[in-house]
Parts: C-alpha cells; sequence; structure tokens
C-alpha cells in the first residue's frame, strides 16, 4: 500500500501472526496454489517483507514524514520475528538481511 500508515501497521502485526505460525511450524496449507508450511510463510515472505520496509521506508523517500516511523516498526518487528527462529536460522535469514543494508553503497540512510 501508498500509505505509510497502512505499511506501519502491517509490521507492527506481522509479529503477533508470525508467533502464532512459529507455534505450529509444521503445519502446512496451501498458499498460492502451493502447500507451504507455517515456519516457511515466516522466513521467506514475512521476513523479506519486513526487511524491504527498512530500505527507505518501503520504496518512499525518507523525507516523508512518517517513514522513519514505519522503519522503527519494521526494525522493531524484524528483531522480534528473530526471537522466534530457531538460532541456527537468524543469521541466514533474518541477518543477511540486515547486512545487505549495511553494504548498500547506494543509500546513505542504510549505510554502517
Amino acid at each position: 500500500d501508498a500509505e505509510l500508515s497502512v505499511r506501519q501497521a502491517l509490521a507492527e502485526q506481522l509479529v503477533p501472526l508470525c508467533a502464532v505460525l512459529m507455534k505450529a511450524p509444521e503445519e502446512s496449507a496451501e498458499v498460492e496454489g502451493e502447500e507451504t508450511s507455517a515456519h516457511a510463510v515466516v522466513v521467506e515472505t514475512c521476513v523479506p517483507l519486513l526487511s524491504a520496509m527498512l530500505t527507505a521506508g518501503g520504496g518512499q523517500e525518507l523525507a516523508g514524514g512518517g517513514s522513519a516511523q514505519l522503519i522503527d516498526a519494521a526494525a522493531e518487528a524484524l528483531v522480534a520475528i528473530a526471537a522466534l527462529l530457531p538460532a541456527d536460522e537468524v543469521g541466514t535469514t533474518v541477518l543477511t538481511a540486515v547486512l545487505t543494508l549495511a553494504h548498500d553503497d547506494e543509500s546513505e540512510e542504510n549505510r554502517v
């Protein structure tokens, strides 16, 4: 959605959703015509979505008033979801996304 407030609300609501999914990570359901586990939804859908929100407010310039709040909400959600994942998966999912931002030479805001 183009509205930053909608994306911020989504970032905030992904944590409770992922918490429910990770209570039964092997449960599966049909998603877009394919059988997918709850764990896969968290790792392959939710984490990349939050990672995208971290980059300049999910596609909008940081000059916008609410994009800093969106980035904060996405970062907090990503940290909370990382805590839900098994320790051996945090590096390959969450840390990979964060390291990509740290080495982004195109965006001044993403550099460390």
